[in-house]
């Protein structure tokens, strides 16, 4: 594959997403399907015959990586199916948004056109494929609609938080940074105290949460304090590590 038929995806809740084409055939970039989907790849949820993964140049696109794993789009529908994140929905529907678009199968063809019973089947088929799987966003929405009011009465936004602990997941880098490097750099910034907990002015603007959870046991009281992170405050973590990079890639 060309190079340059690899590109980056800026959505707008999942930044630098890598995707491809060859052969008018839409591809997107394994590891970033499994982080959108909330997906791990060595899970017993995601068996080897659930992708099929193609070796892509992305040299192109990367200034850290030569090759890629990408897989189909077939193989991206399966890791939705058997998706429970609560962002699935959002991240599969944006990233086929972007593959019809740039596809565009019936782009300049005029009423004169569907005479031909070859353009005028092509275009029944592509509908009903469609049609179809819009019921099937519809209906998996609606399984998800208590849960995602849950969340949503809870933490004020319809994506869960990530907990601290696992930021790095949810952050867009290629490369794993730990959370003790992050909580780090939110010392220095301000934004954390000596103890690792987000200041109160960063909780009050929907930054962070923290919650604690008490429970006995053997007449033992054990307390247990987490901090998690809301989308804002991803967004604010990405800034601060983009800002003390200083324009270098991860």
């Amino acid at each position: 594959m060309n190079s340059k038929e690899a590109y980056i995806l800026y959505l707008k809740d999942f930044p630098n997403v890598f995707v491809a084409y060859h052969e008018n055939e839409f591809f997107i970039h394994l590891q970033d399907a499994l982080k959108g989907f909330g997906l791990d790849k060595n899970s017993e949820d995601v068996k080897e015959d659930t992708v099929s993964i193609t070796r892509f140049d992305v040299s192109y696109v990367s200034a850290t990586r030569k090759q890629a794993d990408f897989i189909d789009y077939k193989s991206f529908e399966r890791l939705f199916q058997i998706s429970k994140s609560m962002r699935a929905l959002d991240f599969f529907n944006e990233v086929s948004k972007h593959k019809y678009e740039k596809e565009k199968n019936f782009d300049g063809l005029t009423t004169n056109d569907f005479h031909h019973p070859e353009i005028a089947q092509k275009f029944i088929e592509e509908r009903n494929e469609l049609m179809t799987k819009v019921l099937s966003f519809e209906t998996k929405e609606r399984k998800l609609e208590p849960y995602i009011k849950i969340v949503k009465n809870i933490y004020g936004t319809k994506i869960a938080p990530v907990n601290f602990v696992n930021i790095s997941t949810a952050l867009k880098y290629s490369k794993p940074i730990p959370s003790s490097i992050i909580a780090e750099h939110l010392r220095q910034a301000g934004i954390f105290d000596e103890h690792n907990q987000p200041k109160k002015t960063f909780i009050d603007k929907n930054y962070f949460r923290v919650i604690t959870l008490s429970s006995s046991k053997l007449d033992k009281y054990i307390s247990q304090t987490s901090v998690l992170v809301l989308q804002s405050g991803i967004k604010l973590i990405e800034e601060i590590i983009d800002n003390r990079l200083g324009g270098k890639k991860l």
